[in-house]
């Protein structure tokens, strides 16, 4: 199955507080604030950022409502983040929301500033949020089974688990693994596929960049045609790219790139196999291995956000690898 180009925002963000303690992220104080104005602040949370005019975020909401009422809710409370701009469109918003009437806060995030601050940059997007006010899952609208469990598991707790609390239904890539058991083919410009070669051959002495795309996304075409302005500064440092062609006909593929070139190997698999395998909800997605084979970014095609995970890695001062691609949050 092809995958859905979830619509997502990118959004600029000056500096949401001044004078933060250095005990808590900047996501947990983005967090307190709406909480104390919706009286929230102790309380299991499960938020949903989303957009009136999307029906994935129409359902999710409706969703909400049904289990507010229901005996079966436990300690769970809700929120809804309305992230729609609004302007002209802010009449129609208004009646979406009198009509629905939600029996819980509906916050207006028009700038995307929390959003942002929690990472919630896709919508729909869920965080379920404990009692001490950290994220404890971040994701698609759990299943109520598995929510309910979670819930359960929360409101058990009695002391904090700190900001470094692991999320719930996240899984540490195993990279060594996957880099060995990755193998696919190669896609020639001018002939047939080259013969299939782990991924790990194609490491390079400071790690890798795979970057997962497919042929029909715009997003993905947005993020490829950056790929020849950025992978030289890269391949400078010793970070060699590869590209990952995900869930495309193996013909689409081999017309795609026999007529773009973007001066890197692409790798391709007709089946979900590999995306499964990496754990990929939707493209583009960048994955910077570094050299002792540890998931150094994991996310969107903002490439500044890619320059900071490698500077990071490499030990080199802020600001030192620069990108003149801007890149794209959407995916």
């Amino acid at each position: 199955m092809r995958f859905n180009c979830i619509a997502t925002f990118m959004i600029v963000v000056g500096c949401l507080l001044g004078g933060c303690s250095q005990s808590r992220s900047a996501s947990e104080v983005a967090l307190d604030r709406v909480w104390g104005m919706n009286d929230l602040r102790g309380k299991v949370v499960l938020v949903q950022f989303g957009m009136v005019g999307c029906p994935v975020s129409d359902a999710g909401l409706k969703q909400m409502i049904a289990m507010q009422s229901s005996s079966s809710r436990g300690n769970l409370h809700f929120l809804r983040v309305e992230c729609g701009v609004g302007g002209e469109n802010e009449a129609a918003v208004a009646s979406y929301y009198q009509t629905t009437a939600p029996p819980f806060p509906v916050y207006r995030d028009p700038q995307g500033t929390l959003a942002q601050a929690v990472k919630a940059t896709a919508v729909p997007c869920c965080i379920l949020v404990d009692s001490f006010g950290h994220i404890r899952y971040r994701g698609r609208f759990p299943e109520q089974q598995q929510l309910g469990e979670w819930v359960a598991q929360l409101a058990a707790e009695r002391t904090d688990p700190g900001s470094d609390a692991s999320l719930f239904g996240s899984r540490a890539l195993e990279v060594s693994q996957l880099l060995r058991q990755t193998t696919l083919p190669e896609v020639s410009q001018s002939a047939p596929p080259t013969a299939a070669r782990p991924l790990n051959n194609y490491m390079g002495q400071a790690g890798l960049l795979v970057i997962f795309v497919d042929t029909h996304c715009p997003f993905s075409a947005e993020a490829m045609q950056d790929v020849p302005k950025i992978t030289p500064i890269l391949a400078s440092l010793k970070i060699p790219t590869v590209m990952v062609n995900l869930d495309d006909d193996a013909q689409d593929v081999q017309k795609h790139y026999a007529a773009h070139a973007y001066g890197v190997p692409v790798l391709y698999d007709t089946t979900t196999k590999t995306k499964d395998k990496w754990g990929i909800e939707s493209v583009p997605t960048l994955i910077y291995i570094t050299a002792n084979e540890q998931v150094g970014y994991n996310g969107v095609a903002v490439w500044k956000e890619l320059a900071d995970a490698v500077e990071k890695n490499l030990k080199v001062p802020a600001g030192t690898i620069q990108f003149a691609p801007k890149g794209t949050g959407f995916g």
